[in-house]
C-alpha cells in the first residue's frame, strides 16, 4: 500500500517531487521540532512525471490543477516536515508529515504470546 509518510520523509522523494515543481522558493530558516531548518514551498503540476510510479499516482488522485507544497531540510538535506495542501471533491486541507530521530535506536518488544493471535 501507499505510505505517504514514509515516502515524505524519503530525500528520494522530495528529489522527485522537484521534477514537477514550479516556483521553488527558499522562505528562509526555521525550526522544526527543535531542529534547524530551512522551509520551502513550491507548486507541483501532477501531470509532470516524478519517476516514482506510487508517488504519481497519489500526485493524479489530487486532482488536476497545481498543488501547493510545502516542506523543511534539515541540515543533512533530510526532510523534517512536509506539508501538501491536497483538495478532493472541493474541499481542500494540509496533510502534514513531520520525521525526526533519524537513524535512532529502535527497541520493539514483541507481545506475550496471550496477546496474540494465529488467525
Amino acid at each position: 500500500g501507499l505510505n505517504i509518510a514514509a515516502m515524505a520523509s524519503s530525500l528520494d522523494v522530495v528529489t522527485a517531487l522537484m521534477k514537477g515543481a514550479t516556483g521553488l522558493q527558499n522562505k528562509g530558516a526555521d525550526t522544526v521540532g527543535g531542529v534547524s531548518a530551512t522551509h520551502y514551498v513550491m507548486n507541483l503540476d501532477p501531470a509532470k512525471k516524478t519517476g516514482n510510479s506510487q508517488l504519481d499516482g497519489l500526485l493524479t488522485s489530487l486532482g488536476k490543477g497545481m498543488i501547493p507544497l510545502e516542506f523543511w531540510l534539515d541540515s543533512s538535506f533530510r526532510p523534517v516536515k512536509f506539508v501538501i495542501h491536497a483538495s478532493f471533491a472541493g474541499t481542500s486541507f494540509p496533510v502534514t508529515v513531520q520525521a525526526s530521530k533519524f537513524d535512532a535506536p529502535v527497541s520493539i518488544t514483541a507481545p506475550p504470546a496471550s496477546q496474540v493471535s494465529g488467525k
